[in-house]
C-alpha cells in the first residue's frame, strides 16, 4: 500500500505513527503516505495451504483479523454477520469462501430480493463432498477448475433501483432486467493473477490446482436451507 495518500487530519511533517501494521508518514499538507511497516508481517503472504488460507479468512470474518482480505476491500459487509459463523466453519475445513450472501425478501413489490449463495476454493475431495451432500436437495452446486474461465450467471439479487443507479453512473442505457447481482461463474487465470499480488507463489500454485465451488439456493428469500446443508458438511469433516 505504499504511496496511498489519505487525509489524516493535522499532524507534524515528518512524524511517523504506527496504525494496524502500517506506518503513517505525515506530510506538510496534513496528508499521509501509508507505508507497510517492515516490522509487521502480512499474514496473507505467509499462508501456503487452503487450510491455512481458510483459517485466516475465518479470523477475518470473525473480526479478529482486521483490515482487507484478498477477496474484499475492507471489513466484512454487515449482511455477512448473519451467516458469519457458518462461513468461518467452512473456511476452517478448507472451503475458502470468497463471495457470499444471505437470503432476503422478497419485498412485496419485488423491489428487492436475494438468494442465499456462496462461492470459493476447495480441493478436489472437499468439493466432491460438498456436491455429494447437496445433490439430493434442490440446492444448485457448480464446480469448475479454478483456472477455467466460465461466465455462468445465475441471478442472486433483484434490486432494480441499485441497478438503475449503477447504469446511470456508468453512462449505460436504463436496464431492462431488475437483476443486480449474479453468481455461478469461475474466476479464471486473470482473477488468480490478481491474487498473486497478495499471496505467495506456493499458495498460488495450490489455488491454481483447486476447484472453484458455487452453491446457490434457487428459492428467493429462503434463509436457512443452504447454510444448514453446508453445516452438515462441516459436521462430517
Amino acid at each position: 500500500m505504499a504511496g496511498l495518500i489519505t487525509p489524516v487530519g493535522v499532524g507534524v511533517a515528518g512524524e511517523g505513527h504506527a496504525i494496524d501494521g502500517y506506518v503513517l508518514e505525515v506530510t506538510a499538507g496534513g496528508y499521509g503516505a501509508i507505508v507497510t511497516d517492515p516490522a509487521v508481517m502480512n499474514p496473507w503472504a505467509e499462508v501456503r495451504t487452503l487450510a491455512d488460507l481458510g483459517g485466516l479468512t475465518a479470523q477475518w470474518l470473525e473480526g479478529s483479523l482486521r483490515g482487507e482480505s484478498p477477496w474484499y476491500g475492507g471489513e466484512p459487509d454487515s449482511e455477512t454477520f448473519e451467516i458469519g459463523s457458518t462461513l468461518a466453519a467452512l473456511n476452517r475445513i478448507g472451503f475458502v469462501t470468497t463471495n457470499s450472501q444471505p437470503a432476503g425478501g422478497p419485498a412485496p413489490d419485488w423491489s428487492w430480493a436475494q438468494r442465499a449463495a456462496v462461492s470459493g476454493f476447495a480441493n478436489g475431495e472437499l468439493s466432491e463432498r460438498i456436491e455429494a451432500a447437496l445433490c439430493k436437495t434442490d440446492l444448485v452446486t457448480i464446480r469448475f477448475a479454478a483456472t477455467e474461465e466460465a461466465s455462468t450467471s445465475i441471478p442472486v439479487t433483484i434490486w432494480p433501483e441499485e441497478r438503475r443507479w449503477l447504469c446511470a453512473k456508468l453512462g449505460e442505457p436504463p436496464p431492462i432486467s431488475p437483476v443486480n447481482t449474479w453468481e455461478g461463474g469461475a474466476p479464471g487465470q486473470r482473477e488468480l493473477d490478481r491474487l498473486a499480488e497478495i499471496l505467495n507463489p506456493e499458495m498460488m500454485m495450490v489455488l491454481e490446482t483447486s476447484v472453484h465451488v458455487v452453491v446457490i439456493d434457487p428459492q428467493w428469500g429462503r434463509r436457512e436451507v443452504l447454510w444448514e446443508a453446508l453445516r452438515s458438511v462441516v459436521d462430517g469433516a
